[in-house]
């Protein structure tokens, strides 16, 4: 290729490149220019900050979540390292109690199964799931069950309180006595308070019969203490047996023998215990590490990591006296949610409702903030329309006045022509003026420096300015009231000035000014000549007039702006109404 070819292509290549970024930019400033003068819809913006806020309220659900599982595991965890620490020493302790305790071996070990199946028990009140094995059979030697407990202590009388005994009986022995004592709890609340709360019942037993870890109680009372501090019998049972061969009998003889039975309210007799974790773990042919080698391993812990918690398994052999190994094993299903759930739900539900309550206020703000933008755009936009419109009528006119004196059109009118051109720039002169005066008004962000103004005295003040004009046009000004303000001195007495000039400017001939002065308000009435043709909210616009005329130079259209701007900023309030061609103008403080 010639290098004449490739000059010609580099600069099409150029040309290209030129044309798009040319293009970019008209869409830049185009998207800008949109952007700032499309009107804002409330709807659209609550959709996208809402989803942005549901997706927020999710993160932070997660992130809470995760960190209280994180801090339950921990706390559960050392819980249940408590709760089965102890537990094998604490079992051949007991053994060896019993046996003493027992006349024969066979009783000894039926009250040993008692007062293991109690402290497994203890741990199935917590959620725990715990049973004892023959590891010659790999039997169940003890599991949990639902029973009665009672313990008993014999001959208080003794010095060390007398033999300690933990009695169990099944439930069935006594099914309506505890159903009774459940019904009053469910229909009073299962609740900490309820427990506790006065008066409040319990299962007064009169005498029991014991044989070899278990009993079987006698006559029984379900007692409620009343207001007086008395006792009320609610019920009365009699379960005593109609065989009691075997059995000893003893009479709870207040301060000789002592029995407490318990926890009764924590005793459900349709509940179908069950041991799923440990079974689980028993069973499974090495899904687990060291489950071949479990009934031989002396110690064994295992902690198996879930989303709502983790499932933990301890299990320890135990070696008694005669060399019998049996192992124990306590597992715990350590869940959340199963545990808090109402509280896991109550949480959501409470970042849902701040979520959408801090997204709306967001979303409204920020509605606000660019519906002033899209205001403020509009306002410059038609201020700038009718500034330009307000200016080329009187440009024209003295382009026309200046055309005739140049081609000596109607020489005769040389000094008519003149006197209008000046007449018009001396308007255009005041609308400058009056349109730098409302942009340094509209820059004051506050009122600073405050003084203490009398407003009779500055309405007075006023008021001679206006001596001549009151005069030719034949006007009565009644001023009515005093009051004293903390404001600008200067920027108030333009503001007052303003609405009188107004009053007097388009006041009829021969009629009155009413001017009330209050200490909650300001108020200026003075009759009009016409019907009032623009709405008389949008009288405070710039270069909105009253007779919807440009042509006329009666005025700017900007003396009320500038007053509102002026009451804005110290804080007050402008009001103009007109009624049957009565026109009120109040500045309430």
């Amino acid at each position: 290729m010639s290098e004449k070819g490739k000059s010609k292509k580099n600069k099409t290549s150029e040309l290209k490149k030129k044309g798009i970024r040319r293009k970019i930019q008209d869409r830049k400033k185009t998207t800008q220019q949109m952007h700032i003068v499309k009107k804002p819809i409330f709807k659209r913006i609550l959709a996208k900050y809402m989803v942005v806020g549901l997706c927020m309220a999710i993160l932070i659900g997660c992130v809470g979540t995760i960190t209280a599982v994180s801090y339950y595991r921990d706390v559960a965890k050392r819980d249940f390292t408590i709760q089965t620490n102890g537990l094998a020493d604490a079992a051949i302790e007991s053994y060896t109690q019993c046996l003493e305790k027992e006349s024969t071996k066979e009783d000894g070990i039926s009250a040993w199964k008692t007062i293991l199946r109690w402290q497994l028990n203890n741990r199935r009140i917590q959620g725990y799931e715990a049973r004892l094995y023959d590891v010659k059979t790999k039997e169940v030697f003890v599991d949990q069950k639902c029973v009665a407990n009672i313990i008993f202590r014999e001959d208080m009388n003794r010095e060390d309180r007398g033999l300690r005994h933990v009695l169990e009986c099944d439930w069935k022995e006594m099914e309506e006595a505890i159903l009774d004592y459940n019904q009053w709890y469910e229909e009073h609340g299962m609740t900490e308070e309820a427990l506790y709360m006065d008066p409040s019942p319990y299962l007064d037993v009169k005498d029991v019969y014991i044989k070899a870890g278990t009993f079987v109680p006698g006559r029984m009372q379900m007692v409620i203490n009343d207001e007086n501090g008395g006792e009320e019998v609610l019920k009365e049972y009699d379960y005593t047996p109609k065989d009691t061969t075997g059995y000893r009998h003893f009479e709870m003889e207040e301060n000789e023998n002592y029995g407490m039975l318990g926890p009764i309210w924590f005793l459900d007799p349709d509940e179908d215990v069950r041991c799923e974790l440990i079974e689980t773990y028993l069973k499974a042919d090495g899904t687990y590490p060291d489950m071949d080698s479990l009934w031989e391993t002396s110690y064994y812990s295992d902690n198996c990591y879930t989303f709502w918690g983790m499932k933990s398994v301890f299990s320890e052999i135990v070696t008694i006296e005669d060399g019998t190994e049996y192992l124990l094993v306590v597992g715990a299903d350590i869940n959340l949610w199963k545990s808090y759930k109402g509280w896991v739900i109550s949480a959501y539900i409470i970042l849902l409702i701040l979520s959408i309550l801090i997204t709306t206020v967001i979303a409204y703000r920020t509605y606000m903030k660019r519906l002033n933008h899209y205001q403020l755009d509009t306002y410059r936009r038609e201020t700038t329309n009718a500034m330009a419109h307000d200016l080329k009528t009187p440009l024209m006119a003295i382009s026309g006045y200046a055309e005739n004196l140049r081609n000596n059109v109607h020489t005769e009118k040389k000094d008519y022509y003149a006197d209008l051109i000046v007449d018009h720039v001396a308007y255009m002169n005041g609308m400058v003026e009056n349109i730098l005066e409302l942009a340094k008004v509209e820059n004051i962000g506050q009122v600073t420096e405050k003084e203490n103004l009398d407003l009779a005295t500055q309405t007075q003040k006023i008021l001679k300015k206006y001596e001549i004009l009151t005069t030719d046009k034949n006007l009565w000004i009644h001023v009515e009231g005093a009051c004293e303000i903390e404001a600008d001195p200067i920027r108030m007495e333009q503001a007052i000035e303003n609405l009188i000039g107004n009053a007097i400017k388009y006041a009829p001939t021969d009629t009155e000014i009413d001017i009330k002065i209050d200490k909650n308000f300001y108020e200026i009435r003075n009759r009009l000549e016409g019907e009032l043709e623009t709405p008389v909210e949008e009288l405070w616009k710039p270069f909105v007039k009253g007779d919807n005329s440009r042509n006329e130079q009666r005025g700017t259209g900007i003396g009320l702006t500038i007053v509102k701007n002026i009451v804005n900023v110290h804080g007050f309030e402008l009001s103009l109404q007109c009624e049957e061609q009565e026109f009120v103008a109040k500045i309430e403080f």
